[in-house]
C-alpha cells in the first residue's frame, strides 16, 4: 500500500492513513482486506463532474446518493465491501445495517429508509465537524436496494452500547417531534432536543436555552458520549487551557458539571468534602493532559504525594472517564498520554536537603503531650446574659527558637534553617513588597528578624501556624479547629455583626450593593468552613481567633493573590492587626503574634531568643512605605481616638529612632514555660550539637 493511500474504517467510514493499524476516531482494528481510498489529489479530478450530479440525486426521502469509484486509472479503487446501509432522515449520515439508532444523532432507524447497497463513501470526518456540503467527491450512480429490518447493534464492538429493553422499545416506537435544537453557548453546536449536555463539550446548558418540553434523558446521553471528537477541533481542549490557571477558590467552575440532575446533590455533597490539596491533585491530573508542569510542580510543592491514585469519587468529579480512572497515579497519566517532560519530573526523587523535620517530629511523644496540655488550657467563657460563648486559652505561651542556632557552625545553621525554616515563602515575603525584614533597625540593631516556620499546606495552614506560634507544634488533633468552629457557631450574632459591616464598607468602597440574603449564604459557608478540616479559612477566622488566643495577631502578607504561575489573580487582604475587640483589653495578653500570609497559605513568623533573660522581638505596625497596618474588623463606634491609641490598649508599643512604630513580643526566660516545650526544642536541637562538635572537632 503506498504511503499516500488510505484504508476506510468499517465502522465508522473513517478515512485513516496507511500507517496506522486501529482507527483514530473509533478505534476498531484494520481489515486484513478491504478498501482503499485514493488520495485527495485524484479525488479532486471527480469533483467537478459529481457535485451537479449529488445535488441532483440526493433527496429527503432516499438515501445520498453513493457513487462507485473509478474502476480504472491511477486513482481506481478495489471492489468494495457489500453491507447495505440506511440514511438517517434527519441528519442523512450513512449508517451500517448493524445500527439500530444513527451514529451521529441517535435518531431511531426509520424502517421505511432506503438502504444502499453500496458502501458509504468514506468520510474525512462525521458530519457534526465537516465543513463540506458533500460526502466525498466520486463519479458513478447509485443502486437502490430493499430496505431492511433494523437490527440489534452488535456486541462484538465495544462501541456499540447495548441499551435496556425499555430504552430499545421506547426508540423502536418514538420519533423526534420537534426539529428543534438548543445551540451550545460554548462551541456552538446544534444538539438535539433530549440532549441535556453538548455531544461536543459535554457542557450543560441552562434550562432557558433548552426548548420547551425537552428533557435531558441519562442514557441518551450516554450514546453521545460514543461520538467521537478530533482532538484538534474540540472547544473543549482550549477550555482547559484556561480554567488551568484558575486558583483554589474557583476549582469548582474549573470541572465539569454532571449531566444529570439526579447526580448534581451527589457531585456537590463530594466536592464540599475536598480540601484545598485534593483540588490541587485534580488541577495536576489535568496538568498532565495538558503538559502543564506547573500544575504538576505546584501539588507537589504542597506535600502531595506522587504516588497518590485518584478515587471514585474523583473520577466523577473529574467527569471524563475516558481519560481518568479508578487507580491511576500521575505517572500513570504521563505514561499513558506520552508525557514524557513529566513523566521524568515525576521519577526524579525528591533531595534530600529539601525534607523538613520540624521539632514536634523530634520527640512525637512530647508533641502529642504539647497538644493535651493546648486541649486541657481550652476553656469557655459564657456570657451571663447568653448573648454568646467563646473558647479561650488560660495560659500564655511563645515559641522562639533558641539563641544556640546562631553560635553553630555556618554549614549547621544553614541546615537548621533548611529543615525548619520555610525558604520559599521567606523569599517571596522579603522581595516582594518587601513585607518581613525591611528594616535594617529592626531587623539587625533590635535583633527582631523573623523566620517562617513551615507546616502542613491545604486549609489548616491558619491553625497550623497560630499553634506553632504559641506552643511549637501543629494542630494535628483539631484542638484549635473545634474551638474555633464552636465560639464561631455559639458567637455568632456577635462575630457576624463585625463581619457585615466590615463587608458592606467593602462593598461601598467598590461601588456595588449586598442584599441580605447573600450575606446570610456567606456566612453560612464561613460556619461550614470552620468544621471541616482542610477547609480554607478567612479573614474573619483570624479575628475569632485573637478571641481565642487572648491576644493580638499581626499579619504580614502579600498585596496580590498570585497562582503557581506568577500570574495576578486579585488583591489579597489578610495584612493588617487583628484585635480581640470583643475582650476588654485588660483581659488579653498584651504579646502579639506574628503570621505571614503568601499565595493561599500561612506560616508562623517566630524570632531567635538572645543571650539575655528578657527578649523582645519588635513586630512593626506599618510597611515599608511607613502607611499604618489596617486594624481588621474594627466598628465606627470603637474609633474613638488615633489608630496609634487603639493599637496601644492591646499592645506595648514602641517608637524606633527611625520613627517606626512597633509592638513588643517580650519574652521572659525566668516565666514559667511548658517542661513539655523546653525537653522538645532540646530533643530537637540535641542532633545539630553533635553534628556542630564533629565540624568543630580537628582532623
Amino acid at each position: 500500500m503506498a504511503l499516500n493511500t488510505k484504508w476506510d474504517c468499517p465502522l465508522c467510514t473513517y478515512l485513516n492513513w496507511s500507517s496506522t493499524a486501529k482507527c483514530v476516531l473509533c478505534g476498531c482494528s484494520r481489515p486484513t482486506s478491504g478498501t482503499i481510498v485514493p488520495p485527495k489529489s485524484t479525488i479532486a479530478k471527480f469533483k467537478q463532474t459529481t457535485q451537479a450530479s449529488l445535488s441532483i440525486k440526493q433527496s429527503p426521502t432516499r438515501s445520498p446518493t453513493c457513487i462507485k469509484a473509478p474502476t480504472s486509472g491511477a486513482g481506481a479503487a478495489p471492489e468494495t465491501r457489500r453491507r447495505s446501509q440506511w440514511s438517517c432522515s434527519e441528519c442523512t449520515y450513512l449508517n451500517w445495517s448493524n445500527s439500530s439508532v444513527c451514529t451521529i444523532c441517535v435518531t431511531p432507524r426509520n424502517k421505511t429508509a432506503t438502504p444502499s447497497s453500496q458502501p458509504a463513501p468514506p468520510t474525512s470526518s462525521h458530519r457534526n465537524v465537516s465543513q463540506s456540503s458533500s460526502i466525498f467527491d466520486y463519479a458513478g450512480t447509485s443502486e437502490a436496494t430493499p430496505s431492511l429490518e433494523p437490527i440489534k447493534p452488535s456486541k462484538t464492538s465495544k462501541h456499540n452500547k447495548k441499551l435496556s429493553p425499555q430504552y430499545e422499545k421506547k426508540l423502536a416506537s418514538s420519533s423526534v417531534s420537534s426539529s428543534k435544537k438548543w445551540t451550545c453557548p460554548i462551541c456552538t453546536y446544534e444538539n438535539w432536543p433530549r440532549s441535556s449536555k453538548c455531544v461536543m463539550c459535554k457542557t450543560v446548558p441552562s434550562p432557558t436555552l433548552l426548548p420547551a418540553g425537552a428533557v435531558g434523558d441519562r442514557e441518551f446521553d450516554d450514546l453521545n458520549d460514543h461520538v467521537q471528537v478530533p482532538t484538534a477541533i474540540s472547544p473543549y481542549s482550549t477550555m482547559e487551557k484556561h480554567q488551568s490557571t484558575i486558583e483554589r477558590h474557583s476549582y469548582e467552575t474549573l470541572l465539569p458539571s454532571s449531566s444529570s440532575s439526579s447526580e448534581d446533590e451527589l457531585i456537590r455533597q463530594i466536592r464540599n468534602k475536598f480540601t484545598t490539596l485534593d483540588w490541587s491533585f485534580l488541577e495536576a491530573c489535568r496538568g498532565v493532559l495538558s503538559r502543564d508542569i506547573m500544575a504538576v510542580k505546584a501539588y507537589l510543592k504542597q506535600g502531595g504525594d506522587r504516588g497518590r491514585q485518584l478515587t471514585s469519587d474523583e473520577v466523577l468529579v473529574l467527569n471524563e472517564p475516558s481519560k481518568f480512572t479508578v487507580g491511576s497515579t500521575l505517572v500513570h497519566l504521563a505514561v499513558r498520554f506520552h508525557q514524557s517532560d513529566i513523566l521524568s519530573y515525576l521519577l526524579t526523587p525528591a533531595p534530600v536537603e529539601a525534607r523538613k523535620r520540624l521539632p514536634s517530629q523530634a520527640n512525637p511523644d512530647l508533641a502529642t503531650e504539647i497538644r493535651e496540655l493546648v486541649s486541657q488550657s481550652l476553656v469557655s467563657w459564657y456570657n451571663p446574659g447568653g448573648e454568646w460563648t467563646c473558647h479561650y486559652i488560660n495560659q500564655l505561651t511563645t515559641f522562639l527558637l533558641p539563641s544556640d542556632i546562631s553560635d553553630f557552625n555556618v554549614s549547621v545553621t544553614q541546615k537548621i534553617f533548611e529543615e525548619i525554616v520555610d525558604l520559599d515563602v521567606q523569599k517571596e515575603l522579603q522581595e516582594e513588597g518587601p513585607v518581613i525584614n525591611w528594616s535594617n533597625e529592626i531587623t539587625n540593631n533590635l535583633q527582631s528578624r523573623l523566620y517562617p516556620l513551615w507546616n502542613r499546606t491545604a486549609g489548616d495552614c491558619l491553625l497550623d501556624s497560630a499553634l506553632q506560634a504559641t506552643w511549637g507544634v501543629v494542630d494535628r488533633d483539631n484542638h484549635l479547629r473545634k474551638a474555633l468552629s464552636d465560639s464561631l457557631k455559639n458567637g455568632s450574632s456577635k462575630f457576624f455583626e463585625y463581619w457585615k459591616e466590615s463587608e458592606l464598607s467593602h462593598a461601598h468602597a467598590q461601588q456595588f450593593n449586598i442584599e441580605e440574603e447573600q450575606l446570610k449564604s456567606d456566612w453560612s459557608v464561613i460556619l461550614s468552613s470552620a468544621d471541616r478540616q482542610g477547609k480554607p479559612l478567612e479573614q474573619i477566622h483570624i479575628f475569632v481567633l485573637s478571641h481565642i488566643l487572648r491576644r493580638p495577631i499581626i499579619v504580614y502578607g502579600v498585596k496580590m493573590v498570585k497562582n503557581y504561575r506568577g500570574e495576578q489573580l486579585g488583591l489579597a487582604n489578610f495584612e493588617g492587626v487583628y484585635l480581640p475587640l470583643l475582650w476588654d483589653s485588660t483581659f488579653c495578653w498584651r504579646v502579639p503574634i506574628a503570621l505571614g500570609y503568601t499565595r493561599g497559605h500561612f506560616s508562623a513568623l517566630v524570632g531567635m531568643r538572645s543571650s539575655c533573660d528578657n527578649h523582645v522581638t519588635y513586630l512593626p505596625l506599618v510597611d515599608c512605605d511607613l502607611k499604618p497596618l489596617p486594624v481588621m474588623f474594627v466598628s465606627q463606634h470603637e474609633v474613638s481616638g488615633s489608630y496609634e491609641d487603639l493599637v496601644r490598649d492591646y499592645c506595648d508599643c514602641h517608637v524606633t529612632l527611625g520613627g517606626i512604630l512597633t509592638a513588643k513580643q517580650s519574652f521572659s526566660s525566668l516565666e514559667q514555660e511548658p517542661i513539655q516545650l523546653t525537653s522538645l526544642v532540646a530533643d530537637w536541637l540535641d542532633k545539630f550539637v553533635k553534628l556542630n562538635k564533629k565540624h568543630d572537632s580537628p582532623l
